[in-house]
Order: C-alpha cells, then structure tokens, then sequence
C-alpha cells in the first residue's frame, strides 16, 4: 500500500479527500497501520476492502477470490485450502458487496464515466481506503 494515495476515512477530519499532502504515515508497519497526521486517526491497511478484519492472510483471501472470478466451484476452493466451505461463501459475499459498493460510488455517481476501468485503478478513490495487500 502507498500510504500517501490513501484518504482519511474520517468523515470530521479537516484533511478529508486530500491525497499526497504528506497528511499520512505509517503507525505501525508490522501491524500494517497507518495515522492521519491531521485527525490521529489510526486505520489498517486493509480498511474499506474485502480483506478488511479477516483473520486469514490477504494472500490466501485473494488467491480464493481470484480461483472464484474463473468459475471454480465454492467447495472445490475450500477443500484444498483447509477452509470452509461457509468461509469461502462469506468471503465471495464480501467481495462481491464491494464491487457494488464501489460501482454505485464511482460509475454510477459519475465520478468515472465512459472509460474501461479496473479494481487495481480504485484503490485510491475518497471512498475507500487502499486496496492493496502486498
């Protein structure tokens, strides 16, 4: 994650919607956190995503979820994963809640219009903090 193309996600901070403004930096990189120097708000790296408070490492989670977009079957990814089938299903759930979330955010407010865009070009839009689990 590139701290400095992330946006505060608190709706009272000052320095809300502002990227690349040095308001950013990391808290905790083990804990992979970050604090907006404006507000002290402290966020993980995975906030506003489809990874976010997961006990499973974002790794495997997209591993799964990418198997899935190509049409694998919920309970053959889960098998050779050692997850639950149920785990698997939520995940998808969850993924598929932020797709909509951000189309009704982005495409259909008008915010992206008439062009191809791709989830990876998202990831530093004002309504969600950071997508990217290296």
């Amino acid at each position: 994650m590139d701290p400095q193309q992330a946006c505060c996600p608190n709706l009272d901070c000052p320095a809300r919607g502002q990227v690349g403004q040095g308001t950013i930096r990391v808290h905790r990189q083990k804990e992979r956190r970050v604090v907006w120097t404006v507000c002290g708000r402290t966020v993980a790296a995975t906030h506003g995503t489809p990874c976010s408070r997961l006990q499973r490492p974002a790794g495997l989670v997209l591993v799964v979820l990418s198997v899935l977009s190509w049409g694998c079957p919920v309970q053959a990814v889960g098998h050779p994963c050692r997850l639950d089938e149920r785990t698997v299903a939520t995940w998808l759930q969850r993924a598929g809640q932020h797709g909509q979330h951000v189309h009704r955010s982005l495409v259909q407010q008008g915010q992206v219009e008439r062009q191809q865009v791709q989830a990876d070009d998202l990831c530093g839009s004002r309504h969600h903090f950071g997508n990217s689990v290296r």
